[in-house]
Protein backbone atom coordinates (compact mmCIF):
# COMPACT_ATOMS: atom_id res chain seq x y z
CA UNK A 1 0.00 0.00 0.00
CA UNK A 2 1.36 3.33 -0.81
CA UNK A 3 1.62 6.48 1.19
CA UNK A 4 -1.45 7.78 -0.78
CA UNK A 5 -3.72 4.73 -0.32
CA UNK A 6 -2.68 4.68 3.56
CA UNK A 7 -4.30 8.06 3.80
CA UNK A 8 -7.35 7.59 2.17
CA UNK A 9 -7.80 4.64 4.64
CA UNK A 10 -6.68 6.74 7.97
CA UNK A 11 -9.25 9.37 6.94
CA UNK A 12 -11.99 6.90 6.02
CA UNK A 13 -11.30 5.14 9.38
CA UNK A 14 -11.15 8.69 11.50
CA UNK A 15 -14.14 10.74 9.47
CA UNK A 16 -16.32 8.02 8.79
CA UNK A 17 -17.96 10.29 6.08
CA UNK A 18 -20.79 7.64 5.41
CA UNK A 19 -21.46 7.01 8.80
CA UNK A 20 -20.30 2.82 9.10
CA UNK A 21 -19.38 2.90 12.51
CA UNK A 22 -15.57 3.05 12.31
CA UNK A 23 -16.17 5.08 15.95
CA UNK A 24 -18.16 2.44 17.19
CA UNK A 25 -15.59 -0.39 15.84
CA UNK A 26 -13.35 1.68 17.51
CA UNK A 27 -14.78 2.39 20.90
CA UNK A 28 -15.35 -1.71 21.46
CA UNK A 29 -12.16 -1.82 21.28
CA UNK A 30 -9.93 -2.16 24.77
CA UNK A 31 -6.63 -0.22 24.65
CA UNK A 32 -3.91 -2.31 22.97
CA UNK A 33 -1.42 -3.79 24.76
CA UNK A 34 2.12 -4.64 23.81
CA UNK A 35 2.49 -8.02 22.55
CA UNK A 36 5.68 -9.16 24.94
CA UNK A 37 8.23 -11.64 23.89
CA UNK A 38 8.58 -14.64 25.92
CA UNK A 39 11.93 -13.38 27.85
CA UNK A 40 9.83 -9.98 28.79
CA UNK A 41 6.71 -11.80 30.26
CA UNK A 42 8.79 -14.42 32.41
CA UNK A 43 10.55 -11.00 32.73
CA UNK A 44 7.20 -9.39 34.24
CA UNK A 45 7.62 -9.09 38.39
CA UNK A 46 4.89 -11.95 39.82
CA UNK A 47 1.96 -13.73 38.56
CA UNK A 48 -0.63 -11.32 39.78
CA UNK A 49 1.14 -8.99 36.34
CA UNK A 50 1.22 -11.83 34.10
CA UNK A 51 -2.45 -12.48 34.65
CA UNK A 52 -3.04 -8.84 34.31
CA UNK A 53 -1.48 -9.37 31.12
CA UNK A 54 -3.18 -12.69 29.82
CA UNK A 55 -6.38 -10.99 30.66
CA UNK A 56 -5.48 -7.82 28.76
CA UNK A 57 -4.50 -9.60 25.75
CA UNK A 58 -7.64 -12.06 25.98
CA UNK A 59 -10.13 -9.61 25.92
CA UNK A 60 -8.34 -7.40 22.96
CA UNK A 61 -8.17 -10.42 21.20
CA UNK A 62 -11.89 -11.46 22.03
CA UNK A 63 -12.80 -7.36 21.09
CA UNK A 64 -10.88 -7.93 17.86
CA UNK A 65 -12.84 -11.23 16.79
CA UNK A 66 -15.91 -9.17 16.54
CA UNK A 67 -14.74 -5.87 15.60
CA UNK A 68 -12.37 -7.32 12.71
CA UNK A 69 -14.83 -8.92 10.07
CA UNK A 70 -17.41 -5.78 10.67
CA UNK A 71 -14.61 -3.50 9.40
CA UNK A 72 -13.77 -5.90 6.59
CA UNK A 73 -17.66 -6.31 5.98
CA UNK A 74 -17.33 -2.22 5.73
CA UNK A 75 -14.42 -2.37 3.66
CA UNK A 76 -16.49 -4.42 1.16
CA UNK A 77 -19.68 -3.12 1.72
CA UNK A 78 -20.60 -1.77 -2.47
CA UNK A 79 -20.62 1.78 -2.84
CA UNK A 80 -21.63 4.16 -5.71
CA UNK A 81 -19.29 4.32 -8.67
CA UNK A 82 -18.70 6.91 -10.99
CA UNK A 83 -20.48 6.16 -14.47
CA UNK A 84 -18.31 4.33 -16.62
CA UNK A 85 -16.47 6.66 -19.77
CA UNK A 86 -14.89 3.85 -21.52
CA UNK A 87 -16.86 0.32 -23.11
CA UNK A 88 -15.41 -2.25 -24.97
CA UNK A 89 -17.33 -2.71 -28.78
CA UNK A 90 -18.00 -6.26 -27.21
CA UNK A 91 -20.11 -4.72 -24.42
CA UNK A 92 -22.14 -2.26 -26.78
CA UNK A 93 -22.70 -4.75 -29.64
CA UNK A 94 -24.17 -7.23 -26.79
CA UNK A 95 -26.19 -4.34 -25.58
CA UNK A 96 -28.19 -3.51 -28.99
CA UNK A 97 -30.57 -5.63 -29.40
CA UNK A 98 -31.67 -7.03 -33.10
CA UNK A 99 -34.65 -5.19 -33.57
CA UNK A 100 -33.65 -1.73 -32.30
CA UNK A 101 -30.45 -2.39 -34.92
CA UNK A 102 -33.07 -3.52 -37.73
CA UNK A 103 -35.23 -0.55 -37.16
CA UNK A 104 -32.10 2.02 -37.89
CA UNK A 105 -31.94 3.64 -41.19
CA UNK A 106 -28.81 2.75 -43.43
CA UNK A 107 -27.12 5.88 -41.96
CA UNK A 108 -27.45 5.36 -38.28
CA UNK A 109 -26.48 1.62 -39.11
CA UNK A 110 -23.24 2.85 -40.49
CA UNK A 111 -22.21 5.08 -37.38
CA UNK A 112 -22.98 2.17 -34.90
CA UNK A 113 -20.81 -0.03 -37.51
CA UNK A 114 -18.01 2.70 -37.15
CA UNK A 115 -18.25 2.49 -33.40
CA UNK A 116 -17.98 -1.20 -33.08
CA UNK A 117 -14.60 -0.68 -35.54
CA UNK A 118 -13.53 1.25 -32.63
CA UNK A 119 -12.46 -2.15 -30.49
CA UNK A 120 -11.82 -1.81 -27.06
CA UNK A 121 -11.82 1.58 -24.42
CA UNK A 122 -14.72 3.83 -26.51
CA UNK A 123 -14.60 6.94 -24.97
CA UNK A 124 -18.55 6.96 -24.16
CA UNK A 125 -18.46 9.48 -21.53
CA UNK A 126 -20.56 12.23 -21.51
CA UNK A 127 -19.61 14.63 -24.13
CA UNK A 128 -18.03 11.91 -26.66
CA UNK A 129 -19.11 11.51 -30.35
CA UNK A 130 -19.73 7.80 -29.68
CA UNK A 131 -22.28 8.31 -26.81
CA UNK A 132 -24.04 11.28 -29.05
CA UNK A 133 -24.25 8.84 -31.62
CA UNK A 134 -25.37 6.10 -29.83
CA UNK A 135 -28.54 8.07 -27.84
CA UNK A 136 -29.36 9.27 -31.48
CA UNK A 137 -29.31 6.07 -32.91
CA UNK A 138 -31.01 4.13 -29.70
CA UNK A 139 -34.18 6.28 -28.70
CA UNK A 140 -35.72 6.37 -25.17
CA UNK A 141 -37.58 3.35 -24.28
CA UNK A 142 -36.02 1.01 -26.54
CA UNK A 143 -34.20 -1.88 -25.16
CA UNK A 144 -30.95 -1.10 -26.50
CA UNK A 145 -30.90 2.55 -24.98
CA UNK A 146 -31.93 1.20 -21.52
CA UNK A 147 -29.02 -1.79 -21.80
CA UNK A 148 -26.03 0.60 -22.57
CA UNK A 149 -27.43 2.99 -19.52
CA UNK A 150 -26.78 -0.11 -17.14
CA UNK A 151 -23.76 -0.29 -17.91
CA UNK A 152 -22.58 2.62 -17.90
CA UNK A 153 -24.81 3.60 -15.21
CA UNK A 154 -25.79 3.02 -11.43
CA UNK A 155 -22.79 0.91 -10.50
CA UNK A 156 -21.11 -0.16 -7.81
CA UNK A 157 -17.84 -1.13 -6.16
CA UNK A 158 -16.41 -2.25 -3.11
CA UNK A 159 -15.45 0.82 -0.04
CA UNK A 160 -11.79 -0.17 -0.57
CA UNK A 161 -11.86 -0.13 -4.48
CA UNK A 162 -13.51 3.69 -4.16
CA UNK A 163 -11.18 4.54 -1.27
CA UNK A 164 -8.34 3.69 -4.35
CA UNK A 165 -6.66 0.82 -2.41
CA UNK A 166 -5.68 -2.25 -4.99
CA UNK A 167 -6.35 -5.12 -2.31
CA UNK A 168 -7.77 -5.10 1.36
CA UNK A 169 -6.05 -7.00 4.56
CA UNK A 170 -7.14 -8.18 7.79
CA UNK A 171 -4.51 -6.58 9.88
CA UNK A 172 -5.60 -3.02 8.80
CA UNK A 173 -7.81 -2.78 11.53
CA UNK A 174 -5.07 -3.64 14.12
CA UNK A 175 -2.96 -1.37 12.88
CA UNK A 176 -5.81 1.59 12.36
CA UNK A 177 -6.58 0.76 16.03
CA UNK A 178 -3.07 0.83 17.55
CA UNK A 179 -2.04 4.04 15.44
CA UNK A 180 -5.21 5.86 16.89
CA UNK A 181 -4.72 4.52 20.63
CA UNK A 182 -0.92 5.88 20.58
CA UNK A 183 -2.12 9.24 19.64
CA UNK A 184 -5.10 9.53 21.89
Amino acid sequence: MNQTQWSALLNEFDTDPDAVGYAAMYAAMPTYTKELTQAEYDALPNQAMRDAYDAERAAWAAAYAVQNPLFMAALNAPVPADDVTQLSASQIFEAIEQTDYDALDAAAQNRIELILKLGDNIEVGPGSKARAWLVAAFGAGTTTRDNLLSLVTNQTQPRWQALGLSLIKAGWFETLVRRKQRSA
